[in-house]
């Protein structure tokens, strides 16, 4: 058993087998709930919060601050063609395509032309940069937009910040959503993923840069990375649909129209494609992670592992407060995992026809043996089925140390 350093709930995602074990569920006869558990988050807002790292001019602190609408984020970030431009149109996009709320700091150390890969990634004392949305539960993916718009910035430093931000995304349990540079072809491109060599479930790249109206209050357009437009669609596509064939707001057009031959090429190494179709516009054509491993590889089912594991920290964090230690509390623990689950399969998150082929919640003597109790540790052993892709389920397991 992994050695806990705090109480806390902790989620750890196992190799899946496959078909889904379902076990033995076990009910007490006392089935009355004591006050304590509250209800779970409503899922579908889980994925409406971004966090944005970018360069500004005008910004009040480079400390991570929250954003409700358009309007707030406009008030204090003007349109700085020098410095920032790429996220004030990030978080403009972010709102336009479904984004409930972001968090923005502003890597800014006084001259954008001095930024440097440390600023992006920032401290966790200072609470600067990255590290302090650390600690911000409620995003769910993040970007960097203007890590593109910085000429003096060379492939590793580029590739530091991008890696930085994948090693967030998979510590916080939230999604990295990268831009390739400006000007790439197909083939380029390729080149370029092969060449930065990411491999995680945490993050997705996309691919080409998007069209769009330059600053406001201009009829001129200009091209922008779509990191920010995507962030907002990620928001406004529940977790129990594709981040795919969605249609990108804000987007007049894209840098340039792919071939089928050419996405053909791009698909499987995980870079997601926008093309542009006649009456529909720009539109996301791909739904893939960076992960070469197949259990991994769609990005709606981290999304939706990413979703189970924030609920379930959030909503039975009750747990580790409670004194005792018995098979009444391990009746309350299973209910309260199986709403949250039946939930996600009504909803169609999760796959089987029935509840019990969707999902199964094991917390009882048999995994909570004396020597687990003795530890001040309940465990509960968790298996949901998938829709589609490499397994046919996810197992995880849910610790509560108590401290």
């Amino acid at each position: 058993m992994p050695t806990y350093l705090r109480p806390g709930v902790y989620v750890e995602e196992i190799a899946p087998r496959d078909p889904l074990y379902l076990g033995t569920r076990v009910l007490p006869d006392d089935r009355s709930t004591e006050a304590g558990p509250r209800p779970l988050k409503r899922w579908s807002a889980e994925h409406g919060v971004a966090g944005f790292l970018g360069v500004s001019s005008t910004s009040p602190e480079r400390k991570a601050t929250r954003y409700n609408n358009w309007n707030e984020f406009e008030r204090e970030f003007f349109f700085d063609p020098s410095g920032g431009r790429y996220l004030w149109h990030a978080v403009h996009g972010f709102f336009a395509n479904g984004g409930q709320a972001c968090y923005v700091v502003d890597v800014n150390n006084g001259d954008p032309a001095k930024v440097r890969p440390a600023d992006f990634l920032g401290d966790h004392e200072q609470r600067s940069g990255l590290a302090g949305m650390e600690a911000i539960e409620e995003i769910s993916v993040v970007a960097a937009p203007d890590l593109m718009g910085l000429p003096h910035l060379d492939l590793e430093s580029v590739r530091a910040v991008q890696l930085g931000l994948i090693t967030h995304a998979e510590v916080t349990g939230r999604v990295a959503i990268h831009d390739t540079p400006r000007g790439l072809s197909a083939r380029q491109v390729r080149e370029w993923r092969e060449t930065m060599g990411y491999n995680s479930a945490f993050a997705a790249l996309y691919y080409p840069w998007i069209r769009v109206l330059d600053g406001p209050a201009t009829p001129s357009s200009g091209l922008v990375p779509p990191s920010g437009h995507l962030a907002g669609v990620h928001a406004r596509s529940d977790v129990d649909r594709h981040v795919a064939n969605e249609p990108i707001q804000g987007a007049l057009w894209l840098e340039l129209d792919l071939l089928l031959k050419e996405q053909e090429v791009l698909h499987p190494m995980g870079i997601n494609a926008l093309l542009a179709q006649p009456g529909r516009g720009a539109l996301v054509w791909g739904a893939r992670t960076l992960s070469s491993d197949p259990t991994w590889r769609y990005l709606r089912t981290r999304r939706l592992m990413n979703f189970i594991a924030r609920n379930i920290r959030a909503g039975t964090n009750w747990v580790i407060f409670e004194k005792s230690h018995d098979e009444k509390l391990w009746y309350r623990i299973r209910e309260e995992l199986e709403d949250l689950l039946s939930i996600l399969w009504r909803t169609g998150a999760l796959g089987g026809d029935e509840p019990e082929d969707a999902y199964t919640v094991k917390c009882d003597r048999e995994n909570n043996p004396p020597e687990v109790v003795d530890a001040k540790t309940i465990v509960a052993d968790c298996a949901v089925a998938l829709h589609e892709g490499g397994a046919g389920q996810l197992d995880f397991r849910v610790t509560y140390f108590l401290g």
